[in-house]
């Protein structure tokens, strides 16, 4: 496991759940036909794929670390 997991060596790499329906309505959206919202992390993948165990560093724009994944 590592900090990302919680050491249970699980991590969520898709995310989804119900959309307040006042968003969708102030976009135009028909909330009697939408209601929900999935969708993948990329940068969970590459965690995995790579064995990265802390998110921030994607993040942290250093180059001399990102240009290892190009």
């Amino acid at each position: 496991g590592c900090r990302v997991c919680k050491q249970s060596g699980w991590i969520e790499i898709a995310g989804a759940g119900m959309v307040d329906p006042r968003v969708y309505a102030r976009i135009g959206y028909d909330t009697e036909l939408y209601g929900y919202a999935f969708g993948m992390g990329v940068e969970r993948i590459a965690m995995i794929r790579h064995g990265i165990t802390d998110l921030r560093l994607l993040y942290a724009n250093d180059l001399r670390y990102l240009r290892q994944f190009a």
